[in-house]
């Protein structure tokens, strides 16, 4: 019987197979990197000035990203369904502050890519780097 952690690892090779194909060494390194998370409704995944740390891949829920302004109303900005990545690019890359949050809506569980660690495997196989290339041109 195949578990729950092996059908959100497929899925998330399905999605980035559908950007870029990956040799099986490669997606072998993404599984070494992936740490699944579970977040109960209203948990935040990144907080607002929080750097980011890692790509999220929603395996199963969905999150929203929202800002606050300086009367305390929340401006949704953008919602993160399953089987897509979530998470601050600004953020990750630049290594700044987010200047969102984002909170699941319902329970969910998220596989956490590394950055510092996905960036090291990028710089060595070009299949993980087209791959990223092709999400933030399309994102």
């Amino acid at each position: 019987m195949i578990s729950n952690h092996q059908i959100y690892l497929n899925n998330l090779k399905q999605t980035i197979e559908s950007y870029y194909p990956l040799s099986e060494n490669s997606w072998q390194l993404i599984e070494g990197i992936a740490a699944f998370q579970t977040l109960k409704k209203g948990e935040t995944l990144l907080q607002n000035g929080e750097i980011a740390k890692n790509l999220h891949f929603i395996a199963k829920g969905v999150l929203r990203a929202f800002i606050t302004d300086q009367q305390g109303n929340f401006y949704n900005k953008n919602l993160f369904l399953e089987n897509y990545f979530a998470g601050s690019k600004v953020s990750l890359m630049l290594q700044s502050p987010s200047n969102f949050t984002i909170e699941a809506l319902e329970d969910s569980i998220i596989i956490n890519l590394n950055y510092k660690k996905y960036i090291s495997l990028i710089n060595k196989n070009d299949d993980l780097k087209n791959f990223y290339i092709a999400h933030l041109e399309k994102n």
